[in-house]
C-alpha cells in the first residue's frame, strides 16, 4: 500500500518558521523553494547562500 500525504506536516497548524526549502519527489504549493530529490547540488548551493556560509578555498585553507 502506498501512502501519499496531501499536506506538509510543518505547515498549517504546525507551521515551522525554520523550514527554508523542501526536497521532494512531488511538487508542493508552498512558500519556500521546492527542489527535486536529484537536485542535491542546487539544494546545497541554496543552503550555502541562504545561510551565508562561506566555502573555504582548498588552495588557501590552512
Amino acid at each position: 500500500m502506498t501512502h501519499t500525504r496531501s499536506n506538509l506536516i510543518c505547515r498549517g497548524d504546525n507551521h515551522d518558521p525554520h523550514l527554508i526549502a523542501i526536497a521532494s519527489d512531488r511538487n508542493w504549493e508552498c512558500d519556500v523553494p521546492v527542489f527535486p530529490l536529484d537536485a542535491a547540488e542546487q539544494l546545497a548551493d541554496f543552503i550555502l547562500k541562504t545561510g551565508n556560509i562561506a566555502v573555504p578555498n582548498p588552495k588557501t585553507a590552512p
